[in-house]
């Protein structure tokens, strides 16, 4: 199991979370034109949610967590758009450089795509889809969450990973992340509502539950306690 810089839970050391009164929406400018390029290319179908995630949990531990929010966005966008090809390393480089140095922005609009984003805003994009199985588990099963040595894009915590459960909810088939972001497919799996005990998810928890999402893939059944 590898724990990357995005799943932190019970790891100590980063300080207090910061909380603003009245935050604004963007801080600055720019952090409104990387949304606009998140939607656009994903709109566009240059690439999926998963693989816009899968950038950002494979980012340095150091740049991640001095990159701020919407600088880890601006790192999937440059990082997906090199690899589906539509732009080179060198010419962000070359762009940064012409930026810095006052160069006007160029721009451009494709009537399509915005009225494609304007519909996503309107009416989302839900990641449910039909699944013609049963669940493989019911409410009340005992499971365990299962380890993933060396798996990279994950949406199991590390901290649920080897550790046991019970199934609270049955929730609809939805896409699976991993399979989605190796472009296998979205291969639709049901997802669950699992309840963990506190003090089984890290040493000196507390005796509380804690509630965890998880697709179907990610449980595995064992023997009540």
């Amino acid at each position: 199991m590898t724990v990357r810089p995005h799943d932190l839970g019970g790891v100590l050391g980063f300080g207090p979370v910061p909380i603003e009164t009245d935050e604004p929406v963007f801080h600055s400018d720019w952090e409104g034109s990387v949304v606009a390029g998140i939607l656009s290319t994903i709109g566009a179908g240059l690439y999926n949610v998963d693989q816009f995630r899968e950038a950002i949990d494979e980012m340095d531990p150091f740049f991640y967590i001095g990159a701020g929010y919407y600088g880890r966005w601006l790192h999937t966008l440059e990082a997906n758009c090199v690899k589906v090809g539509v732009l080179s390393a060198e010419e962000i480089e070359e762009r940064m450089h012409a930026v810095a140095v006052g160069v006007a922005p160029q721009t451009a609009a494709d009537p399509a795509i915005a009225d494609g984003l304007r519909t996503l805003l309107r009416e989302g994009a839900p990641a449910t889809r039909p699944l013609d199985r049963a669940p493989r588990f019911a409410v009340g099963a005992p499971v365990r969450g299962r380890v993933l040595p060396g798996e990279r894009h994950s949406r199991i915590p590390g901290y649920a990973q080897g550790k046991p459960g019970v199934v609270h909810r049955v929730h609809d088939a939805y896409v699976f992340p991993d399979s989605n972001r190796r472009g296998e497919g979205e291969s639709p799996e049901h997802v669950y509502s699992v309840r963990f005990d506190g003090a089984d998810l890290w040493p000196d928890g507390e005796a509380r539950a804690v509630f965890i999402d998880l697709w179907e893939s990610y449980l595995e059944p064992r023997e009540a306690a």
